[in-house]
């Protein structure tokens, strides 16, 4: 990251991560999660009654490791707009330690 980032650039990536957390905690990111979770789980489930090595197998294997890789992935992508959008925060703090709204 540059040694300074415009301010409305920090306060732009730091109001999408407080949105995305919002939705995080609202019910219905609650839900959503909650339904890639069990994805997730439905997937490791099938799995594990599956051999990769086996042809007759191998198609239902991949489509498993591909919904799998998809419900970790929503999850991971929204705990990632969070982090960042508090690393922005931080970061906005640091340029603005007297809380100068608008220094670009």
């Amino acid at each position: 990251m540059s040694e300074y980032v415009d301010n409305a650039d920090l306060r732009d990536v730091a109001e999408l991560g407080k949105a995305a957390q919002e939705f995080m905690e609202s019910d219905l990111g609650k839900s959503i999660l909650a339904s890639a979770e069990q994805d997730a789980r439905a997937a490791l489930e099938r799995m594990a009654d599956l051999d990769p090595d086996n042809p007759d197998d191998r198609k239902g294997y991949m489509r498993c490791r591909i919904e799998l890789k998809a419900a970790r992935m929503f999850a991971e992508k929204l705990a990632q707009i969070v982090d960042i959008g508090e690393t922005a925060l931080a970061v906005w703090s640091q340029q603005n330690p007297k809380g100068e709204r608008n220094a670009s």
